[in-house]
């Protein structure tokens, strides 16, 4: 296999290795809730989907972009940090 591609593999799956976890408890969640409680409690964690997907956005948006400044800076041997990203 080429080594790029596997480099690339193992940062791919790794990412939706853990949406995929995310979306499962949210599978879970309602299944659990929908046994136990009801369907109007379902309804309320169907609600809720679109906040936890929202906070996983922004939980991950910070180690992304931050994991890219660094990668950019270790790109061009700037260990200190001293080199300006413009």
């Amino acid at each position: 296999m080429n080594p790029k591609v596997k480099q690339l593999c193992s940062h791919i799956f790794p990412a939706v290795g853990s949406l995929f976890v995310t979306y499962l408890y949210n599978v879970m969640d309602g299944i659990f809730v929908g046994q136990g409680v009801g369907s109007a409690a379902l309804g309320a964690v169907n609600i809720g989907v679109p906040f936890i997907t929202f906070a996983v956005a922004i939980v991950a948006m910070f180690p992304m972009g931050g994991a890219t400044v660094i990668a950019i800076r270790m790109g061009r041997g700037d260990k200190d940090g001293q080199i300006m990203l413009l």
